[in-house]
């Protein structure tokens, strides 16, 4: 079987390029195709509107996507030149065989003849191809590009929903564009410590009060002896956290100091929903809590499965500030950063899910209209971020956790780009059914996968 890496798609020409019978109109048709190929397999294109795109810039869009298959998509003019016909390069003599392939899978998803897989040489130039979009590609190192005419204009126009219903699914299976997505869970430094207390001298002392004084809570120099500020600072870190302020750091001390309940998935399992339910009333089995609410009010853009939830611009007070945004847009990218309102405005077709809180790294709450007391203070901390390295979208919460820990703790994880979400009386995490941190607070909305 082919190896065909990963794979991206250029739909043809531009708006109400090349017509055909009636209202046809092949720029348009291809790119009908072309986001519905995006839409289902969260894959790259070189176009998403109506705008004419240069060729080379086609070719390095898909080249900075990683892409090693790039399928340019067309359907052929004139009436006469039915059939499916595959262009590969003169440079890649070996795609003919996987050029073959694709144009008798296509030919029996669609019942239109495959023709042939062919180069097409430059005029007057040996060796060189026709077709710039190919020439350019393979000039950048793209291992697989090609050029498919899926039939005529005048054979594309019949039953045209259906043939670009029957291709979708035809490149899904051939390709191995439907990826199954997962997400898994996992606690991030469950270790045990053993438990110490006021009077107690150790390299175990000396650890709680590193970790405390990286969560906030100064013990003064780390020296291993548990003296009275350490037990202090130990009682205050309890409160902050819920627990028992006794002063002696057990199991449930440690385990909010250095745990970090960790959710790495697919960022296109990311969904969102607005409700009016406290955690334990919420029939969702995995879960958190979503963007800042004001009144019962959610705050800011929410775009679920690329509908729009909430608009930012319907708060005055979130009016005249960039906000900390997690993006995920519908060819599969995702952007992770500060976005004022009328960006969100210009690009919110393009997003299949978008939350917001404040921005991580770089941290700065005052620039974002926030009272940093207020929402950067020591809590129950709920953050997402993206590892680039991985391709995996990160959720996290952590107790006893402030912006900056937050921003430290996702860097940790491998997000140099996170948000952090409402947080503190309002942090749920649920995974499988099990709330693993709740309250009884009512929730206005709320990310789900």
């Amino acid at each position: 079987m082919f190896k065909f890496g990963t794979v991206g798609f250029d739909p043809g020409h531009h708006a109400r390029c090349n017509a055909g019978p009636g209202t046809y109109r092949e720029g348009d048709v291809m790119l009908t195709l072309g986001n519905a190929l995006r839409e289902k397999y969260r894959v790259f294109a070189t176009r998403t509107d109506g705008n004419a795109v240069d060729y080379y810039d086609r070719a390095k869009k898909a080249k900075v996507a990683g892409c090693n298959t790039f399928i340019s998509l067309h359907t052929n003019a004139p009436i006469e030149a039915k059939g499916i016909i595959i262009f590969y390069s003169l440079q890649r003599p070996g795609d003919k065989e996987l050029a073959e392939y694709i144009g008798q899978e296509i030919a029996k998803a669609t019942g239109l003849k495959f023709r042939e897989a062919k180069t097409r040489q430059y005029p007057n130039k040996p060796g060189v191809d026709y077709y710039a979009v190919i020439r350019h590609a393979v000039s950048l190192g793209i291992e697989h590009p090609i050029i498919i005419e899926h039939g005529s204009h005048w054979e594309f126009a019949e039953d045209t929903e259906s043939k670009i219903k029957n291709i979708v699914e035809c490149y899904g299976r051939i390709l191995g564009l439907e990826k199954k997505m997962e997400a898994k869970y996992y606690v991030h430094n469950n270790n045990p410590y053993p438990t110490v207390k006021k009077g107690d001298r150790s390299i175990t002392v000396k650890y709680l009060q590193t970790e405390l004084r990286y969560a906030g809570f100064d013990c003064g120099v780390p020296d291993g002896v548990f003296g009275a500020n350490t037990d202090k600072q130990v009682k205050l870190y309890q409160k902050a956290c819920g627990l028992v302020a006794d002063g002696i750091a057990g199991a449930k001390t440690w385990a909010a100091l250095l745990q970090v309940h960790v959710v790495e998935l697919d960022a296109g399992m990311l969904k969102a929903s607005l409700v009016s339910s406290s955690g334990p009333e919420i029939a969702e089995s995995n879960f958190i809590n979503a963007n800042f609410f004001y009144k019962n009010k959610t705050i800011g853009w929410l775009i679920s499965e690329g509908k729009i939830l909430n608009r930012r611009d319907e708060h005055w007070i979130w009016k005249g500030n960039p906000k900390g945004t997690f993006i995920v847009y519908k060819d599969g990218q995702v952007e992770v950063g500060l976005k004022y309102d009328r960006e969100m405005a210009a690009i919110a077709d393009k997003i299949q899910f978008c939350c917001q809180g404040f921005n991580l790294n770089p941290l700065d709450i005052k620039k974002e209209g926030f009272n940093p007391a207020e929402v950067g203070r020591i809590c129950n901390s709920v953050m997402i971020g993206y590892n680039s390295y991985t391709g995996k979208a990160i959720i996290a919460v952590r107790q006893g956790t402030g912006a900056e820990r937050a921003g430290k703790t996702m860097l940790e994880l491998g997000c140099s780009k996170s948000i952090r979400l409402d947080s503190g009386g309002s942090a749920n995490l649920w995974v499988g059914g099990k709330g693993i941190f709740k309250t009884d607070r009512e929730l206005t909305s709320i990310i789900l996968w």
